[in-house]
C-alpha cells in the first residue's frame, strides 16, 4: 500500500528529477523488502517479530542514507544504500540467533527440492534450444528459407528503402547533409536496385553468393543504416519509428 502510494505521488504530484527519485526509493525499497526475500529465497527462516524489526530499521537507515546525501553526488546514494542492506541483513542474522529461536527456523535450505530441479531440467532444455537454433543461422539451410522467394517481397523491400532514405533526409541536420549525403544515396541505390534486381537474369539462377550477401544487406539496411539515420536526425520520433 505504502509503495501504491509512492508510485501515485510519483506519477500525479511529483515534478522533480524523476531519476534521482527512483535513485532514493531502491535506496529505501531494497533494504525492506529485497534483504528479507533474498534471505528467504536462499533458505533462512527466522520468527516475523525480528523479520519486522530488521525491515524497520533498515527502512530507517535507507531513508536517513538517501536524504542526508548530496544531490549532485549519487555514489553517497548508493553507499548508503549498500550499508543498509547491510545492516539489514546483520539485523537479521543476529536477531534471530539473539531472540527465542522456533523450530524449523534458521538456515532450513529447501526441503523438497524436487521442483527445483525440475526446473533446472526445463532451463537447461531451453538453453539447449537456443543453442540450436544460434547454430542454425550458419546453415545454409537457413540462409536458403532467409531469401524472397516472391517477385513483389523484392519490389516492397526496395520501396520501403528509398522511402525510409527519402523520409530521413528531410529529418536530417544540416550541418551533416555534405558529409553523410553518399549514405543516403547508397541506401536509395540499393532500394533501386531490390526494385529491378527480378528483371535480372541473375535472379532466375539464384547463385549461391546471394545467400551469403542477403543476410549482411538486411542487418545493414535495416538496423546500422536506420541507427545511423536516426542518430543523424537527432533522434527524431519519426526516425525512431522507422528503426521500430
Amino acid at each position: 500500500m505504502a509503495i501504491g502510494g509512492i508510485s501515485l505521488y510519483s506519477a500525479l504530484i511529483y515534478t522533480g528529477n524523476i531519476y534521482k527519485l527512483i535513485t532514493r526509493g531502491d535506496g529505501i525499497y531494497l533494504p525492506i523488502i529485497g534483504v528479507p526475500f533474498a534471505m528467504a529465497i536462499l533458505g533462512f527462516r527466522t520468527r516475523k517479530a525480528v523479520v519486522f524489526t530488521t525491515m524497520f530499521i533498515g527502512g530507517i537507515y535507507g531513508i536517513y542514507a538517501s536524504y542526508s546525501a548530496s544531490s549532485t553526488f549519487s555514489g553517497a546514494i548508493t553507499k548508503g544504500m549498500v550499508a543498509s542492506m547491510a545492516i539489514s541483513v546483520f539485523t537479521l542474522v543476529v536477531g534471530h540467533y539473539i531472540a527465542p529461536r522456533l523450530p524449523n527456523t534458521g538456515w532450513v535450505g529447501i526441503k523438497d527440492p524436487s521442483a527445483v530441479e525440475l526446473q533446472n531440467q526445463e532451463t537447461r532444455r531451453w538453453w539447449m534450444q537456443q543453442l540450436c537454433n544460434f547454430k542454425m543461422l550458419f546453415t545454409q539451410q537457413y540462409r536458403v528459407g532467409l531469401f524472397p522467394k516472391k517477385e513483389s517481397a523484392f519490389v516492397g523491400l526496395g520501396a520501403y528503402f528509398i522511402f525510409s532514405a527519402l523520409l530521413a533526409l528531410c529529418f536530417m541536420q544540416k550541418e551533416y547533409l555534405f558529409p553523410y549525403i553518399y549514405w543516403y544515396m547508397a541506401v536509395m541505390a540499393i532500394g533501386t536496385t531490390l526494385v529491378i534486381y527480378p528483371s535480372f537474369e541473375v535472379y532466375k539462377r539464384e547463385p549461391s553468393l546471394v545467400y551469403f550477401v542477403w543476410p549482411v544487406l538486411l542487418f545493414m539496411l535495416l538496423f546500422v543504416s536506420s541507427i545511423q539515420f536516426m542518430k543523424l536526425g537527432h533522434y527524431n520520433p519519426m526516425l525512431c519509428a522507422l528503426l521500430i
